[in-house]
């Protein structure tokens, strides 16, 4: 498998408020179009990591990007934290649930972080190692157990990459 987010450099052409157009959209899908060709014909996966910043930013807007391009061979990485704009962080649990809803059985892997309050300068939740903040896993881990996806540990280094796991392990021993 291979895993790519799709935002452009900061400062390019193809900076904010582009990245969110349509044109954007339709540029990314005609872009991506022959890789996931090639990835069919080589029996690999491309992985595409939504993030509230780039051009797919939103479990809508993968949705749409998997019904344009439908194959198996395109999956998704699904990293709550990086749906959270600092307005989302508010509404964490829903965006979580629609983004399941929506993309479920093409999740390949979760990327596993927490988010911290945000503060009047956030333009999107600030991320931490699991059990730093205040992200309720309860929806994501059941969902892990249902498709038995594995995970990746984010945001750690190794004073707390061992904590974070057993934060994960002992919350979702209470499912």
């Amino acid at each position: 498998m291979v895993g790519t987010e799709t935002g452009p450099a900061k400062g390019t052409a193809f900076s904010e408020p582009f990245t969110q157009s349509e044109e954007a959209f339709q540029l990314f899908i005609r872009c991506l179009s022959p890789i996931v060709r090639w990835a069919e014909e080589e029996d690999a996966i491309i992985a595409i990591e939504p993030v509230c910043e780039h051009i797919i930013s939103t479990p809508e807007r993968a949705e749409r990007m998997l019904e344009l391009l439908p194959s198996d061979h395109l999956r998704i990485i699904l990293d709550s934290v990086n749906l959270l704009s600092a307005e989302g962080a508010l509404h964490a649990d829903d965006i979580i649930a629609d983004a399941i809803r929506r993309l479920g059985d093409k999740v390949s892997v979760l990327h596993m972080k927490d988010f911290l309050p945000i503060r009047p300068e956030d333009t999107r939740a600030q991320s931490v190692a699991c059990g730093k903040g205040i992200m309720d896993y309860t929806r994501l881990l059941t969902f892990a157990k249902k498709y038995d996806l594995p995970m990746t540990l984010e945001d750690t280094v190794p004073d707390n990459a061992q904590a974070a796991r057993e934060y994960l392990e002992h919350a979702a021993q209470k499912l």
